[in-house]
């Protein structure tokens, strides 16, 4: 995945296996929901993303049981295509560091009929 990776801010709330992985300096104006993963923005920019169930989800991304408690930083990028959005994430835990690219399909809101 091309472009800038962002220097991020861990925080992992282990009472609710939430993890929060952000740009610092930024607030959220607006989010999108995919499942567990939440991706939050400014009017302009991408802010950074928050999981439910973090400890399963990080499992299920690298192929691994993963501790989220263990992630010492983190780096995220982003890029946004026509009909999805790319996610990178990169960890670094106990001296390592593993990546892995999500991909979040894009869905315009269909109108229900009153």
């Amino acid at each position: 995945m091309k472009g800038e990776l962002f220097r991020t801010e861990l925080d992992y709330d282990s009472k609710f296996d939430q993890l929060s992985i952000r740009r610092p300096g930024f607030s959220t104006t607006f989010s999108l929901e995919a499942g567990n993963l939440v991706m939050d923005f400014t009017s302009k920019e991408f802010v950074g993303i928050e999981v439910q169930d973090a400890t399963r989800w990080l499992s299920d991304l690298f192929g691994a049981k993963l501790n989220p408690d263990k992630i010492k930083a983190a780096r995220i990028g982003f890029q946004d295509k026509s009909n999805f959005v790319k996610i990178l994430v990169v960890i670094q835990m106990e001296g390592r560091q593993m990546e892995k690219e999500v991909i979040v399909q894009k869905f315009e809101p269909v109108p229900i009929p009153a």
